[in-house]
């Protein structure tokens, strides 16, 4: 709940060529990283999170004193964003590169276990006549993929992914490859995304006319997903740790527990700004119930409303809610008694009631608390943000949130989001120490019988030797495409069971009951490949953020995040220009 004891920034409100306040909804990575963005640049900054945590899916545990990310672990290197972005945080000493042992591929029978062979992105093998290609594919299989840089460009140019992948490189390498990766990066099905899905794909693909070709040039350029891959030292939840720290320094306000139900403009309202004299007043719509019962909104907000003749007369509290919470006094609304009860105001709104034919005062005990200004001078941001205790105004609001929450705020369609449970095992068994799948593995679809249910297994203290303890952390993702994940609803014994079966018949060593020393578990929310979420104009004001709209992963994420901050930032200086703003700036025509 939003509360006047909240942690806040104690600034002065900004000067007239200063950005305004901005509401940034949503306190994961992208939420964080453009709220830090705009209060850098002057704007007053407010954070709302529905969860109780800041960090979205980025989150650390703690398993019998080992330190674990149940979230991300790692972050893609390609175009540098994420290094950049640490490198300001102070932050460029605690990156590590994970052990090079690379990771294999499984099949969900268990029958087949290979390295995976060197690739550029998404699985494309960048050498398909080396011997670990072969070793993946088979003779054919390979042989198959080699043809492909000889075939016409037409060919696959364009349709679903899985369509192209099978018409120019081979079945096995969509089946035994290029799916187990896409659905380990993106939780989606290569059949459900395009060329243009994958970062920097379609365009290398159009430039150089093969695929094969294009996957050897994303790798050298370090921009492949699911190429090039780092961490922090101390785990990815370090990284917001330290967000946090620097937006309690900017004076950035955070609310956690904290969910927005619904985002609206001055237009989409009743009344707008009330000028009296020299003084700007927000107005406040607010709901005043009469003695008839007659409860509606003052269609007048900020002025004196009158219900139908012959009910009553009903004079409307100017209601401030201000983004940082500030709860200062100003003079009661003409026609209304103002009873101060220390800084807040409650308004015993004085109705006239004329059923009797005559004019009695008829009073309204306790209509609702209201908050006001000093002198009343602020006019209202054009955005109401409401929560499910109360509503700020803002100059403009950062939507930081996923496509499944975003969409009812937006007023668009309903998107059915992916889940994914992640479980997190700490084993202590020396014959891990040999680490038989390398860093991990990912788990492909085959013609048999499934004996392995999770999708992927990272093995955390491999894959990052920095954290070794002489236990062994096994991560085991669960939830394909389409359908839940098979651990909801199991409780953690059968949990714990299932994965560890998991994990004995994807490393090939058959794991005791008594080697598990502790378990973890979590289940997130994944993005989906997702239309233009910019192809619907947004309103003046509104940016939005997040993996559905820049793309997987933090290399997306970071970049993206900044874009909207710089785009909230333009917008609120084109607005300085012939309008006022929620800070210390009066009308112009003061």
């Amino acid at each position: 709940m939003l509360s006047d004891t909240a942690e806040r920034s104690t600034a002065s409100g900004p000067s007239r060529e200063e950005p305004g306040a901005v509401v940034v909804v949503g306190g994961g990575i992208a939420g964080m990283v453009a709220a830090w963005e705009l209060a850098r640049s002057g704007a007053r900054v407010v954070v709302l999170e529905a969860e109780e945590e800041l960090g979205g899916r980025v989150r650390g545990e703690n398993v019998a004193g080992v330190a674990l990310d149940i979230g991300a672990e790692s972050f893609a290197t390609r175009g540098g964003a994420v290094a950049a972005l640490l490198t300001e945080l102070g932050m460029a000493d605690e990156i590590v590169n994970p052990a090079a042992l690379g990771s294999w591929v499984v099949t969900a029978d268990a029958a087949r276990a290979v390295p995976l062979p060197p690739a550029g992105t998404i699985g494309i093998p960048a050498t398909p006549l080396s011997g670990s290609t072969v070793r993946a594919l088979g003779v054919v299989g390979a042989l198959r993929a080699a043809i492909e840089p000889l075939l016409p460009p037409a060919i696959g140019r364009s349709g679903a992914l899985d369509d192209v992948i099978r018409a120019r490189l081979g079945a096995r390498v969509l089946d035994r490859l290029v799916r187990p990766v896409v659905l380990g990066i993106h939780s989606t099905d290569p059949a459900d995304m395009t060329l243009r899905s994958i970062p920097g794909l379609a365009e290398a693909y159009a430039r150089r006319g093969s695929l094969i070709l294009a996957a050897r040039d994303l790798r050298a350029s370090r921009t492949a997903a699911g190429g090039a891959v780092a961490g922090l030292r101390g785990g990815m939840a370090s990284l917001v740790a330290q967000l946090r720290e620097e937006l309690d320094r900017l004076g950035v306000v955070m609310h956690t527990g904290t969910r927005v139900v619904a985002l609206q403009r001055d237009a989409e309202m009743r009344g707008g700004v009330t000028h009296e004299g020299d003084e700007v007043l927000r107005p406040a719509a607010r709901l005043v119930s009469d003695p008839l019962d007659a409860t509606k909104w003052d269609r007048e907000p900020g002025s004196v409303a009158f219900e139908p003749k012959g009910e009553a007369l009903r004079p409307a509290a100017r209601l401030v809610s201000d983004p940082l919470g500030k709860t200062q006094c100003a003079e009661a609304p003409r026609g209304v008694a103002g009873e101060p009860e220390g800084e807040v105001l409650r308004f015993a709104a004085r109705l006239v009631s004329e059923t009797k034919g005559a004019q009695e005062p008829a009073d309204l005990t306790e209509p609702g608390p209201a908050t006001c200004e000093h002198e009343a001078r602020h006019p209202a941001g054009p955005w109401r943000v409401v929560t499910e205790d109360t509503e700020l105004r803002a100059d403009a609001v950062v939507l930081a949130v996923p496509e499944h929450v975003a969409a009812p705020l937006l007023d668009r369609p309903g998107v059915a989001p992916t889940e994914v449970e992640v479980v997190a095992l700490l084993i202590d068994d020396a014959r891990l120490d040999a680490a038989p799948r390398g860093t991990g593995a990912l788990v492909a679809e085959s013609a048999g019988s499934s004996v392995i249910t999770a999708k992927a297994l990272t093995h955390v203290t491999v894959k990052w030797p920095q954290r070794a303890t002489g236990r062994h952390v096994l991560r085991l993702s669960y939830g394909r495409l389409g359908t839940a994940p098979e651990t909801l609803g199991l409780n953690d014994a059968i949990i714990t069971a299932l994965a560890l079966a998991d994990a004995s018949r994807i490393l090939g060593i058959e794991l005791a009951p008594s080697s598990v020393r502790g378990m973890r578990r979590r289940v997130w929310t994944n993005a989906t490949a997702s239309p233009d979420p910019t192809a619907d104009a947004l309103p003046p004001g509104l940016a939005l953020a997040g993996d559905w709209v820049s793309g997987t992963g933090l290399a997306s994420v970071i970049p993206g995040a900044r874009r909207a901050a710089a785009d909230t930032l333009a917008a609120l200086h084109r607005s300085v220009s012939g309008a006022t703003q929620t800070g210390e700036v009066r009308p112009q025509h003061e």
